[in-house]
């Protein structure tokens, strides 16, 4: 693969045991927002004050180790278009939920 995909050794760091990080896509509330530093112009100050507060977990930091699923199901309804910008992949992801659900 080229690019910014390629391939992972997935087994490889389940077998070290230790968090993964994407050196490429790295995790914070910047991951939030399209230029990857603050919400879009104009957002009201609640939102600004929201994102202020935001800190950026893993999910084994928010629920404990091994004490979670990702997904118990996935539903057209679980979508919620927010404010990325990315309302095609979002709608792709709906349709591809609601596909499953018809199987």
């Amino acid at each position: 693969m080229s690019g910014r995909l390629k391939e992972i050794d997935w087994q490889k760091i389940v077998a070290e045991g230790k968090p993964w990080k994407d050196s490429i896509f790295p995790f914070g509330k910047h991951a939030l927002f399209i230029d990857h530093k603050q919400p879009a112009k104009g957002a009201s100050a609640s939102k600004q004050k929201w994102v202020d507060n935001l800190h950026w977990k893993r999910a084994s930091e928010y629920f404990g180790e091994g004490k979670f699923k990702v997904f118990d199901g996935v539903d057209p309804g679980d979508v919620i278009m927010g404010n990325l910008n990315n309302c095609y992949a979002l709608a792709a992801l709906a349709s591809m939920s609601e596909a499953l659900n018809d199987e």
